[in-house]
């Protein structure tokens, strides 16, 4: 089972660890503000923020199974809420960087690297349990050179197709006593 933030962290360790990318990059979890909380983020930053997460059914209550405990009573309901997750990846670098890992388009490709081994249409590992599906959408150049002449820009959405967990857990019945056939009044 996995929450919408714990597939954008899982995604994030991904990239830090792949050895496609270069060490020197940045990642962040938000929406990035060089004037703000990421100031001192240094670039090449790589950005992932959530988008949208839809639950895929109006009730999203999926009975699953049972919580079952260590005898094989049956102790709970396990349900699962499915959703789409939408998750936007930004590549922010600048122009004319010294080092060639940390050109754009050697930053596009290295990301897509690393992650097209989940892409459903291709590999298909596993990043999650919980993740049935999983797709690099189309990506594109997002340059503002009006504002930012130097600072390259890549924008790309991944879209996920995932559930949580939720159960319920009661205390399994062992002794019922009667009471005895005596009235109470």
């Amino acid at each position: 089972m996995a929450t919408p933030s714990e597939i954008l962290e899982e995604i994030k360790e991904e990239l830090e660890n792949s050895p496609e990318l270069p060490e020197s990059a940045s990642y962040i979890l938000q929406e990035y503000d060089a004037g703000g909380i990421e100031a001192n983020v240094s670039l090449p930053v790589i950005q992932l923020q959530t988008i949208s997460a839809l639950s895929l059914n109006n009730f999203n209550t999926d009975f699953v199974g049972y919580r079952r405990d260590k005898d094989g009573n049956e102790i709970g309901r396990v349900y699962h809420s499915e959703y789409t997750l939408t998750i936007q990846l930004d590549i922010l670098t600048v122009d004319n960087r010294t080092n060639e890992d940390e050109d754009i388009s050697s930053l596009v490709k290295a990301v897509r690297a690393a992650l097209y081994k989940f892409d459903s249409a291709g590999p298909a590992q596993t990043l999650d349990d919980s993740v049935w599906k999983f797709q690099l959408d189309e990506g594109e150049r997002a340059d503002n050179l009006q504002s930012t002449p130097t600072v390259r820009r890549w924008v790309q959405d991944i879209d996920c197709w995932s559930y949580e967990e939720f159960d319920t857990q009661e205390d399994y019945i062992v002794d019922v006593t009667f009471p005895d056939n005596e009235l109470v009044t």
